[in-house]
């Protein structure tokens, strides 16, 4: 049984696009556990710190209206 050409040119394209990281055709197949992780850790923190931004603006914006509802009475 012959292989073509073509067929080891393919086999040698896929095995050093696998060892190189050359996305094939699934684009996820590049991605290892470690690299998921540090991605989902990170859309964690910033997570994390957009509520806290939010928390302390909503302080904000309560303690200016408490302001204006004193400001009000006077």
């Amino acid at each position: 049984m012959a292989i073509s050409n073509k067929g080891v040119l393919k086999a040698v394209e896929d095995f050093l696009g696998r060892v190189l990281g050359k996305p094939d055709e699934d684009p996820l197949a590049t991605i290892t556990a470690d690299q998921l992780h540090i991605v989902l850790r990170s859309i964690e923190d910033k997570y994390n710190l957009l509520q806290d931004e939010n928390r302390r603006l909503r302080e904000k914006i309560e303690e200016q209206q408490r302001m204006i509802e004193d400001l009000r009475r006077v």
